[in-house]
Formats: structure tokens, sequence, C-alpha cells
């Protein structure tokens, strides 16, 4: 793996490590660096493509949500305006049009989710011991830095899948307090299940 100083930018030979974050304010960064994702309409449209991941949304879809259902004339055309821009800022993720409109493919190499990752540690914890999954929680709650996808948490096309993940991140807490409690914390767990 070369470092993003040595690359530069992405090129034959040269993994850069992408990651997304929208456990909290939409954010992108390569190895460690932030991303520059633009202003707050190309955020909102990363976070619409994060959350229907894998699933075309129409070019109509995206203005509805970027302007709130009231897209101005010429909407279709700022959308793929802010598509092209979002492609540039985004080095290892690939925006794909499609028949049916746009989706975000994020399973190449070097590009991760932290979803994703949150994910895979509550997966992996509920296969730990207690005294092990304690810390594999730990690891998972970390990657929380406020509500899913910021302020746009209660947006129409975010509130469903910002819910489900505000209600994984509660159970995520009490399956380790209840660790904690198998392994003797007891007050340990019960001032963290109150906090």
């Amino acid at each position: 793996r070369a470092s993003g100083s040595a690359c530069g930018t992405l090129f034959s030979g040269c993994v850069l490590l992408m990651r997304i974050g929208v456990l909290g304010p939409i954010e992108a960064e390569v190895d460690g660096q932030p991303l520059p994702i633009g202003g707050s309409q190309q955020r909102r449209l990363l976070g619409l493509l994060v959350v229907h991941r894998g699933h075309a949304v129409s070019t109509e879809q995206i203005a509805e949500a970027l302007w709130n259902g009231d897209a101005p004339d010429g909407a279709s055309r700022s959308v793929r305006t802010y598509v092209s821009r979002l492609r540039t800022a985004l080095p290892g993720a690939a925006i794909d049009r499609q028949r049916a409109g746009y989706t975000l493919q994020l399973d190449g190499e070097g590009v991760s989710l932290d979803i994703d990752e949150f994910n895979g540690l509550l997966d992996r914890a509920d296969r730990e011991p207690p005294d092990l999954a304690i810390s594999t929680f730990d690891d998972a709650l970390a990657l929380w830095r406020g509500p899913p996808v910021g302020e746009l948490a209660d947006e129409w096309w975010a509130l469903p899948d910002s819910s489900r993940l505000i209600e994984q991140r509660r159970s995520a807490e009490e399956d380790r307090a209840a660790a904690l409690i198998v392994v003797g914390e007891h007050d340990r767990a019960i001032a963290e299940l109150e906090r």
C-alpha cells in the first residue's frame, strides 16, 4: 500500500484507502486525510446514495431530496452536475448511471463505509466471549460521531435508516452492558445504562 502523499492521485499500481463516514456528519477521507466533498447539496447527494447504496436512485428522487420537493427548472441538469462533481471528489467510489438511476458502489478495493465497519464489529462481538466482546463493542461504538448522516438524519429519505441505526447502537450498548455484568463489572454496567 502506498501512502496518500506518495500517490497524490489514484492511478494504476497505487491503492489509496478511501473511507466514507455517515455515523455522524457526512465525511470522506483518503488515507486518513479529509476529502473536500463539496457544498451542502453534494453532501446531501452522498448521504442519499449511501442510504440507498446498491439500489438505483432516479434523477427525480434525487431532485426531490436535494430541493425538498421544490426542484427548480433544469433540476435534472443540476443533478448531473452534482453527480459529476461527487464522482471527482470520491476517487475510490463508483457512482454508476443505469436506466433506473444512479447507484453508489462501495465494494471496490480499499473502499470502506463506517456503517459496514460497525455491523462487522457487532457480528464479531456476538461470536466472542464476553471479556473480548466488551472491547469489540467499544470499537464499534467509537465509530459514532453523532446522529447518522448528521444534520440530515430527520430528512424523509434518511429517517428510516437513521432510526434503524440508532436502534442498532442502543442494542449494542445494552449488549455491552450485559457483557460487563457477565464478567462481574456490575457497577460499571449500571452506570453506563443509566447514562
